[in-house]
Order: structure tokens, then C-alpha cells, then sequence
């Protein structure tokens, strides 16, 4: 998919491609989705879940333990998951 976007240089194309990423927890694909449309304020959301994981470069669910995926289904509008996730932290 991400080969499909450089080809298009269409941003509704990055922009679906950003928010499919965000929905399965792939940061990094997220992070070059956000930088190509210039979406500067959810690029440095991006690069702080990444921090939270570690650096790590993979998705979410598999290197950023329950904190990122609390931070991501917060981001979704998911309050109740979130907390619930967060419990499984104590």
C-alpha cells in the first residue's frame, strides 16, 4: 500500500493510508502517511507513541505493551478500552 501512495501523490490516498495505520497500531507506516500530508500534529503523536514503545519500529500491539494501546484506543475514541487496557499495566 505504501508503494501504491508514493505512486499516486494523491493525499486522500496518504490521508486513508494514515488512518488504516493508526487503526492496526503500524506507527511507522503511520509516521510516513502523517509526514506526507503534512499533518504535523498527529506525525508528533505518532513519534511520541513510538517513544513510549521504545523506538521500536513495528506496530503497536506487538512492541508497545498495553501503554501504547491505551494511547491508540484513546486516539480512536475508545475511553473504556483504554482504561481497560491500562488496568492490565498495575
Amino acid at each position: 500500500m505504501l508503494a501504491l501512495c508514493r505512486f499516486s501523490h494523491d493525499a486522500a490516498v496518504w490521508a486513508c493510508l494514515a488512518a488504516l495505520s493508526m487503526a492496526a497500531g503500524e506507527l511507522s507506516t503511520a509516521e510516513v502517511a502523517f509526514a506526507a500530508i503534512d499533518a504535523v500534529d498527529k506525525l508528533q503523536y505518532v513519534l511520541h507513541l513510538r517513544s513510549l514503545a521504545g523506538g521500536a519500529a513495528g506496530g503497536a500491539a506487538s512492541t508497545g505493551g498495553p501503554l501504547v494501546a491505551a494511547e491508540l484506543a484513546l486516539y480512536a475514541g475508545q475511553a473504556e478500552a483504554a482504561e481497560a487496557k491500562l488496568l492490565q499495566v498495575r
